[in-house]
Parts: structure tokens; sequence; C-alpha cells
């Protein structure tokens, strides 16, 4: 019996050992298997921007580098995107690189993504431009 509790001690604790050094952040990222990095990679991996899209990044003051970098780090909202719909619109929100809060909504299509439109957040304020 007490061979039998060492043992699955000792089980318990080389598991959790490895699952600390296999899934904790760093240079590994073990996240991509989660609903929201999925979308961020889907979205990422062939992305134009509709004309739209075009003025309100220039209004905005907001480049595509911070574009790329809401897509690395960024959080989809779920609850604002439209994800039973024919194609599927998401909702993306994140910060630029100059640290103003924004967000986007990606138009998942079959063989690309569309960004369709940018705004900055209400804490920041939106421009005014006639887009």
């Amino acid at each position: 019996m007490a061979r039998n509790i060492r043992v699955y001690a000792f089980g318990i604790i080389l598991g959790c050992l490895m699952s600390y050094f296999f899934l904790r952040r760093g240079e590994h990222d073990f996240t991509f298997w989660l609903p929201e990095q999925r979308v961020l990679i889907e979205i990422s991996d062939s992305t134009i921007y509709s004309a739209k899209a075009e003025c309100e990044l220039e209004c905005s003051s907001i480049d595509k580098k911070s574009i790329e970098k809401v897509l690395k780090d960024g959080d989809v909202a779920f609850s604002k995107s439209s994800t039973k719909d024919k194609p599927k619109i998401y909702y993306v929100e994140g910060e630029s690189i100059s640290g103003k809060a924004f967000y986007f909504k990606a138009k998942m299509l079959p063989r690309h993504s569309e960004i369709i439109e940018i705004r900055l957040s209400a804490a920041d304020g939106q421009s005014k431009c006639d887009c």
C-alpha cells in the first residue's frame, strides 16, 4: 500500500514538473490551440484592407504594424463578433504601438480575411473623418 502511494505521488510530481516546463510562458507559447489564437492566426494568414479601413487607418494615425501587433497579442471579443453569420465577422481589440486602444472588425472570406472597420476605442476618442 505504501509503495502504491509513493509511485502515485512520484507520478503526480513528475506530471506537475513537466506541465510547468512545457506550458509556462516564455519562448514557447502553447496557447495556439485556443479558439482566440486560432482566429487571430486565421486572420493574419492572408489579410487585405477595405478602402474604408485604409481611410480609417490614416485618419486614426494607426499603422499596419499596430494591426500586426494586435494580431499577435490582441483579444477577440466573441460576444461582439458575428460568428453565426456567413461570412463570419470578428471583433478584435488591442493597443497600437503608440499605446492607443482600438478595435477592428475582420470579415472571414473563403481565401482571405478582410479588415472592414478600424476605430479608436471610446476612451481614446474618435477622430473626425469622412470615410
